[in-house]
């Protein structure tokens, strides 16, 4: 079965029902991680055996956006396949390859703690 790519410069095409496609998994690149996060602690001992610690911790400090199809500090999957992230592997859709329209920036976000050490 052959048939007509209308633009010859495409990176990728959505070929007809039926034919056999060439791609391999994975060939969309994203976008890279630019990620630092941070951490604060100060310990005040409280008599000899114990300590209380306050902590910032700072993620993503500089707020980079980072569209990634998952979570930046976890290995889990995103758990649900909307629409949009559907769309987002088919090259004839809107949202092909556009990874800021389809995934979470990530944004900074900041978690204060205190802590009793025993």
């Amino acid at each position: 079965m052959a048939f007509l790519i209308n633009n010859p410069a495409a990176g990728y095409v959505t070929v007809p029902k039926g034919s056999l496609s060439t791609a391999g998994r994975n060939t969309n690149r994203m976008n890279p991680i630019d990620n630092i996060d941070a951490t604060i602690a100060k310990n005040v001992g409280i008599g000899e055996k114990y300590k209380l610690q306050f902590a910032g911790r700072f993620y993503n400090i500089f707020n980079h956006p980072q569209y990634v199809g998952g979570y930046i500090s976890d290995v889990a999957p995103l758990g649900f396949t909307s629409a949009a992230v559907h769309n987002f592997t088919i090259p004839s859709t809107s949202l092909f390859n556009q990874d800021s329209q389809v995934f979470s920036s990530n944004p900074r976000s900041i978690t204060i703690s205190a802590k009793f050490i025993f």
